[in-house]
Parts: C-alpha cells; structure tokens; sequence
C-alpha cells in the first residue's frame, strides 16, 4: 500500500507523533477519469524534522466493477540523512463473466541510501458463486521496498494465500447459509527461507435472523523470529523458530434487536507459553436518537518470560439530534498504559450533501512512537477542526 493515511503526521525515521501545520485535499471525476490530489506540510518538533507529504491518484473506469489506476506519493524532509521518498505504481481490476476478479499491482520506491531490490508486485484472484468462493494470491516485496507515506506488513517477503469456502444452504434449523472452508498461508523471503506459515479449517453459520456463529476450530502457525518480540514491559520473545495452535469461537447476535452484542473467545498456544483472549462487545439503542455502547477485550499472558494481563475497555454514547446534527463521547481505558484512561469528544454537521464540519477534542496518552521498546508516556489535550466540502458541475 503505497498511501496510507495515518502515516501522516508520524516521522518514518523516530516513529514519533508531529504536529501537521496545514493540508487539503480534493477529489472528485473529470475526463472520464477518478481523481486524488492531497498535500500536507508538517513542522519540526525535537529531533523531528519538518516534511511535506503529496498524493497523486489517477483511476480509469472500464467496464462494471473494473479499473486500472496510477499513484505517486512524494515526501520530503528536513532530515538531512532522509531527505526524500518517492514511490509510483499501476495497479488494475478487472471481473469477468460477473464473478471472476482479478487484480494485479507493480510499485517502486526511491529512498535516499537505498540501491536497488526496491520493487513490490502480486495479484490475486477471487471466484465467488451461490455454492463456492475462492481466493488466491501471490506477491512479493523486495527488501529495499520503503514506502514512508504507506503500509507494508513486512518487506523481504513473497506470500502465498489461498482460501476456499464451500456454501451450501440447507434450509433447516433456521439456517440461511453455512461456510464450510480453510485459508493457508505460505511466506518465505526473498532467499526462499520460511518466515511465516499458517493454515486453518473453518466454520460460519449464518441464521434467518441475522445472528452468525464463527469459529476457527484449529488454526496452526510456524513463525520464525530474527529478532526479540518485545510484548510488554521488559517481557520479549527471543529469537528462533515456533510452532504453535489456537482455537477462536464467536456469536453475533441478530442486528434487528435494540440490544445487540458479540462474544469471542481465543485459546491455545502462543510463542513460548499461551494465551487467551476473550471479547466482550454489546450495543443498546434506548431510541432513534441515543446509542450505547460497551466493549472489553482481556488478554491473559502466560509465558516462561513472565505472566501478565492486558486489559481494553470503552464506553461510547452518541446522540443524533436530526439528520444533520450528531455528537459521540469516548472514554477507553487500556491497563498496558501506565495512564490508563483516555477521552474523546467528536461533534459533526453535515451542512452540505456530502460537506460535514467536525469538531473533535482528545484527552489522554499522546501516541510516542511506532518503534520497539517503550518510550515514556506523555498526557496531551487536543482540539481540531476539520472541514470537507463536496460540488459538482
């Protein structure tokens, strides 16, 4: 992914928050073409330099669902030792025959230092029908692949994924539709060794209502780790290779009740030792206008290196007073935070189809960094003001 938006604002060298002086941002069709231009200049804070980050996006529609596209990213930095990264890419999707899917990217970057083995490409295809879907796809990343303005869960990489769902509808115990299926992943480097493996069997089951049960009954994965995993504290995975299985099991209730709620549950091996993780998440709408809303995921650690608990929990209430007009209040509450709780306030009017104002206020742990370890944490308060405004000719 070469655009991500929320690597800005974050320096790509310290992984650290920076404060982003002014952007825009408009989109829209012209030309038969889809098109995206953004651009946002950050200043200097600390040891972080200022930067400027600008977006292109070019996209031709083809047939129904079909496309090919373009997209340059450019940012530049007061950073002496990284004063530039670029990247450009093409990527298409084209559907045939209603449900054949086919989509393929090629991209490159250009970063100062770095020669060469800079380039990322794959594809996939997807096939769905009333009795079957399939799913399979290819890539890989190069090791000097660095797109500083997007995402890439690793580089070195060259993953293979293949997923297949059989989906019968059997018409008894108030059943609408089962997913009878298995996912497999494969993943060495780029000099063939194997970093990362998993393959699972699972199951949905979707009723007349709405309601859904899912389960991954016995999922399996090899990971080789080059370097210490640090989890928590002073707690870290050393090096080496594992192997290690888990269980998932979840329910989603019917979405037509004014209390709706789901529940997970996930056990079994992890790394060295084990963990379990359970979710909790429940919705009550009073009336057209509030909504409530709870959640909580607790995740217990039990390892040679140390035992501990990790909790997130939240509570949110938002308000519609009409079409228009809505505010949302945010309060979460993490236990792997030394301060635990943090707040947001969000009002949004929409004062044009398509144009909203939004007024947000934050209250809590400012985000440090995006690197290892665990930088010392600070409290901030934020306020901002956003616009977006949408016309047509």
């Amino acid at each position: 992914m070469l655009f991500f938006t929320r690597q800005i604002g974050i320096d790509p060298v310290t992984g650290e928050e920076v404060p982003i002086d002014a952007g825009g941002k408009i989109a829209g069709h012209a030309a038969g073409l889809d098109l995206g231009v953004m651009d946002v200049r950050t200043r200097a804070e600390g040891v972080n330099p200022y930067g400027n980050y600008a977006v292109v996006r070019v996209k031709r529609p083809l047939t129904p669902g079909s496309y090919i596209g373009f997209i340059a990213t450019d940012k530049e930095s007061g950073n002496p030792f990284d004063p530039y990264n670029r990247s450009g890419g093409v990527d298409a999707k084209f559907v045939l025959f209603g449900n054949l899917n086919l989509r393929g990217y090629y991209a490159k970057t250009w970063t100062s230092g770095l020669q060469g083995d800079n380039t990322a490409l794959g594809g996939r295809l997807t096939y769905a029908n009333n009795w079957f879907n399939i799913y399979a796809g290819h890539g890989v990343t190069e090791k000097n692949f660095n797109p500083e303005i997007g995402f890439v869960t690793r580089i070195d990489d060259q993953p293979t994924l293949v997923q297949f769902n059989f989906t019968p509808r059997p018409h008894v115990l108030n059943i609408r539709e089962l997913h009878l299926g298995a996912f497999a992943a494969h993943d060495p480097n780029t000099d063939g060794k194997l970093i990362y493996k998993e393959w699972t069997p699972s199951i949905r089951v979707l009723f007349n209502s709405g309601a859904e049960i899912d389960s991954n009954p016995y999922d399996v994965v090899y990971q080789f780790l080059g370097q210490p995993l640090n989890l928590y504290k002073n707690i870290s995975i050393p090096p080496g290779s594992y192997r290690f299985t888990s269980y998932q099991l979840a329910y989603t209730s019917a979405g037509s009740h004014r209390l709706t709620f789901n529940v997970s549950e996930q056990w079994g091996g992890y790394y060295t030792g084990h963990l379990n993780s359970a979710t909790v998440t429940a919705q009550y709408r009073p009336n057209p206008h509030l909504t409530l809303a709870v959640n909580d995921t607790l995740n217990s650690f039990r390892l040679p290196q140390g035992n501990f608990d990790i909790d997130l929990a939240g509570v949110q209430v938002s308000y519609a007073f009409n079409r228009f007009l809505n505010a949302t209040t945010f309060v979460q509450a993490d236990t792997a935070q030394t301060q635990a709780v943090s707040a947001n306030f969000r009002v949004r009017y929409t004062f044009h189809p398509d144009s909203d104002l939004y007024v947000i206020y934050n209250a809590g742990s400012r985000f440090q960094s995006l690197m290892a370890g665990n930088p010392m944490q600070v409290r901030q308060q934020k306020f901002a003001v956003k616009v977006t405004y949408s016309w047509s000719r």
